[in-house]
């Protein structure tokens, strides 16, 4: 396996919730299915589970959405509504992340909640640019990539090898701060 450490990552974004939020802040976990055969979503699903409890974070609620948007928004809508206290939205994957943004836009409380998602593409870049989702986690494409050529290069030269080693990646967090500074390094 060459790829995304999915359980470390949701580590990974209850450390960035509890920077940006505080230890005590209530979260609620979004994702498509909450028992979702996804390996990427149930391990960062397992991981922030586990690591939340450690902390001693606060997880008011889970919201199933789905990846049909309309019925995304909706549950969010109710989830929000049923929930006013909670603070941060955690976003198992990028179309949860594009449907919380979208609704907390369309709520006006960018400034009231916090959403992580996952991944960059156009859409997750203009929810960071303009305020309606805070921080991405990115899967490092490039060092997948050097580490898939490398493992390649060392079974060019010993063909008799059975097996590479797994090599497991954190993900890139990145907020509108890192695009903008991107944008005035070109």
């Amino acid at each position: 396996y060459i790829g995304t450490d999915n359980y470390q990552s949701g580590g990974q974004a209850v450390e960035l919730i509890r920077q940006e939020a505080g230890d005590h802040a209530r979260v609620g976990i979004l994702a498509p299915d909450l028992d979702t055969g996804l390996c990427s979503v149930s391990g960062r699903l397992e991981g922030f589970k586990a690591a939340a409890e450690e902390a001693g974070l606060s997880v008011v609620g889970t919201c199933e959405t789905t990846y049909d948007s309309l019925s995304a928004l909706e549950a969010i809508r109710t989830f929000l509504a049923d929930h006013p206290d909670v603070e941060v939205l955690y976003c198992a994957e990028a179309v949860s992340g594009q449907a919380a943004a979208d609704v907390i836009r369309e709520l006006g409380l960018e400034d009231e909640l916090m959403v992580l998602a996952y991944d960059i593409n156009s859409r997750i870049r203009e929810d960071l640019l303009d305020g309606a989702m805070d921080i991405t986690l990115s899967q490092d494409t490039k060092a997948v990539g050097e580490a898939c050529a490398s493992l390649l290069l060392e079974l060019a030269k010993n063909r008799d090898m059975e097996q590479g080693t797994d090599v497991f990646l954190s993900c890139i967090p990145l907020t509108a701060r890192d695009l903008e500074d991107k944008t005035d390094e070109t």
